[in-house]
């Protein structure tokens, strides 16, 4: 029996989930009655509309209660020791927080991981920008694996990790970087959830200092996908089918393969627009085909309703995701290219708006703990 004035495991976590779908309702409230009597502010932010910010700091204050990572629960809450208070900064048409704690999370933070996210692609937009001036080809690829409800995501993320390496290892990945003139690669994680359960897979972008033909680049993928379905049968999974892999190339008019302005069509920004469809996978809506969801969507109906489905999903996604890394790049990629040294995500999400010249008004400690009660004021006075 728990001693007296102790509560059990199952009452904190109902209290957290009530306190997080509180605080879902506020935005939702919020957003009504926005709708209602003005037309949407621009977000100075991001240059958007305000809804996809507004949905991130709602999520973000769920995790405040919910989440199993300490970091997480502090990301946005509190005051950093050095600050001490929290500043307002606006500089250019952007608005920002200064001085608060951040969890640096690309896979369960939505505002960190949004921060992130816009700063990758924005460096594989450069790459692939500056590799298409030069003449070079550049060649999407996606590659996926046959996966079954109740697989363990671990299972399915370690083995995705396995078969990538077995792909761009070894003397065959050596011939076709001879052959093809390979520079690298870029390499990104996609992971949704759905009918079959987990569904992890790979984007990447190869990069070739040649102008490739149609048959060359399935020649390419077609030796890549072979090796890629031999490891996961290796591994104790079903052969991946052909059909769900896919490849292509981009270019810069659309003269064959996808276009940049396939990109722009989606409504992304023209300097990071490639970079975006391989970065921003975790704030993609369900797809009706496959019945899967992203990880956003299954946290909002963790928190939101309760499911206790949703509920294992979350915590399972919070403990294996931790420490993956969501970006790889070939080595010596960058720097081919020029877009410097690689920041951690932990430092792209701490990196802060503007200097403190650029700060419009102080928010004390005191100030801050009651804005962290009424977190549906933050994406406000940042549109204001």
């Amino acid at each position: 029996m728990l001693g007296a004035g102790k509560r059990s495991a199952t009452q904190v976590e109902s209290e957290g989930a009530r306190r997080a779908r509180e605080r879902l309702a506020q935005f939702d409230a919020a957003a009504a009655e926005t709708a209602e009597k003005s037309p949407p502010l621009e977000n100075y932010a991001n240059n958007s509309s305000p809804s996809p910010r507004n949905r991130r700091y709602m999520l973000r204050s769920a995790l405040w209660d919910v989440s199993s990572l300490k970091r997480c629960r502090s990301c946005g809450k509190h005051v950093r020791e050095a600050s001490g208070e929290v500043g307002i900064r606006v500089t250019e048409g952007h608005a920002g927080f200064a001085g608060l704690v951040t969890c640096g999370s690309v896979w369960v933070c939505p505002v960190c991981s949004a921060k992130i996210a816009a700063t990758r692609s924005v460096e594989i937009g450069c790459v692939v920008a500056r590799a298409l001036s030069e003449g070079c080809s550049v060649v999407m690829v996606t590659l996926t694996l046959r996966h079954d409800r109740g697989q363990a995501l671990g299972l399915l993320w370690d083995s995705l990790a396995g078969c990538w390496k077995r792909v761009t290892g070894g003397k065959s990945w050596v011939r076709q970087v001879e052959r093809f003139g390979l520079l690298g690669f870029v390499r990104a994680t996609e992971v949704t959830h759905g009918q079959n359960g987990w569904h992890p897979h790979v984007h990447a972008l190869l990069i070739s200092e040649r102008d490739l033909s149609s048959s060359e680049v399935d020649e390419l993928c077609t030796s890549m996908w072979e090796r890629w379905a031999s490891k996961a049968r290796g591994l104790g999974l079903r052969s991946p089918l052909m059909q769900a892999s896919e490849w292509h190339r981009v270019t810069a008019d659309g003269s064959s393969g996808t276009s940049i302005g396939d990109y722009l069509a989606k409504g992304v920004l023209a300097a990071g627009a490639i970079g975006m469809e391989l970065t921003q996978t975790q704030s993609k809506v369900a797809r009706s085909v496959h019945s899967t969801r992203s990880m956003w969507e299954v946290l909002r109906e963790a928190v939101e309703v309760g499911e206790a489905g949703a509920v294992r999903l979350w915590l399972e996604w919070e403990r294996v995701s931790k420490g993956r890394r969501s970006i790889a790049w070939s080595r010596g990629l960058r720097e081919r290219f020029g877009v410097g040294l690689e920041k951690s995500d932990e430092e792209i999400a701490a990196e802060e708006l503007g200097g403190r010249d650029d700060t419009i008004a102080f928010i004390t400690r005191a100030g801050w703990a009651s804005m962290v009660r009424r977190p549906v004021l933050m994406p406000a006075l940042l549109d204001a």
